[in-house]
């Protein structure tokens, strides 16, 4: 995946949980074939939320080891402000560079509804601090108005998804410069997912019919989105369809904008935990990341959907990893 991701040039990625800051380490290092990674370790999760991935009898993991990860380590359960306080700052030991909590409810999960709001505002509270006595922020699953105000209210910095959204709560995510990144290639893809359920294909009805609602608030307001794809599993062999798919809302100024400036400015709100400085725009004293494209994207952005033969040269950091020039 890291490899598909760079070679499609995505120098820079913010994986918005589940990824451990090890893997980033190791692309860091050079170890695996990459772009940079921002990783937010585990996403910390109500039980019952939507990071909860047990199945329904399964025991819960704190009361019988005292170990809160769920076996594949990808969610974290933390319940009441003081759990809460603790898993944030474990991620942030681990090397998590900003938070991912689940906001509300979700399509892929079994138990809680897409209405169910998730967790209390102590426990949101609780993780903005934790995040920013480390200089960063919390990014927030969830669909719903009501999940989304109490998420800005409580400090949540941006909001994944946000297909049900009202007019009035968008108002308040633009007054609160709180990004909403969401995505348009996955939830037209989802229902082919092998063995989705019955149940979880109902609530992806739900969602995506928002999901044009939602692209015209955030066009009314001018929120922050940048470039985002949610896919799970192998789904990332979809990644350039998004620009695809945004074009049929946006112009292609406006995408690739979104994939370069407005993205990296979304990554670096994690302040000082940046170690890698300014990236994203090319500019002197700016991190040396550059494509060179077959063809004019801001004429006909499709060309991006080829990347093998669109991608004449990709520079990371002033490294040439790819040059068919």
């Amino acid at each position: 995946m890291a490899r598909f991701y760079l070679d499609a040039g995505f120098t820079t990625i913010r994986d918005a949980g589940g990824t451990h800051p090890d893997f980033a380490r190791a692309l860091e290092l050079g170890t695996i074939y990459g772009p940079r990674l921002f990783p937010s370790g585990a996403v910390v999760s109500q039980t019952a939320g939507h990071g909860d991935f047990r199945a329904p009898h399964d025991p819960h993991p704190t009361l019988v080891s005292g170990n809160p990860y769920i076996d594949h380590g990808a969610s974290v359960l933390a319940d009441g402000a003081d759990q809460t306080l603790m898993a944030v700052r474990e991620n942030l030991k681990a090397g998590a560079t900003q938070i991912k909590i689940m906001g509300g409810g979700g399509v892929m999960s079994e138990f809680d509804p897409i209405h169910s709001l998730q967790p209390s505002p102590a426990e949101i509270r609780a993780a903005v601090q934790a995040a920013s006595d480390w200089g960063t922020y919390v990014l927030a699953h969830a669909y719903t108005s009501d999940a989304i105000r109490r998420l800005v209210e409580n400090g949540v910095r941006s909001i994944e998804h946000g297909l049900l959204i009202d007019d009035a709560t968008a108002k308040l995510v633009a007054d609160n410069d709180v990004v909403i990144s969401t995505q348009l290639t996955v939830y037209r893809t989802l229902q082919d997912l092998p063995g989705i359920s019955e149940r979880n294909l109902k609530k992806l009805e739900v969602v995506l019919a928002g999901q044009e609602n939602l692209i015209r608030l955030i066009k009314k307001y001018d929120i922050t989105t940048g470039f985002a794809t949610d896919f799970i599993q192998g789904g990332y062999v979809m990644l350039t369809r998004e620009f695809t798919e945004r074009a049929e809302y946006w112009t292609a100024a406006e995408i690739m904008v979104q994939a370069t400036s407005e993205g990296a400015k979304v990554i670096r709100m994690i302040g000082k935990l940046n170690r890698w400085g300014n990236f994203g725009e090319i500019r002197e004293g700016w991190v040396a990341d550059l494509l060179l494209i077959n063809g004019e994207p801001l004429e006909d952005i499709s060309v991006l959907r080829e990347s093998e033969s669109a991608l004449a040269l990709i520079m990371k950091e002033g490294v040439i990893v790819k040059n068919s020039l």
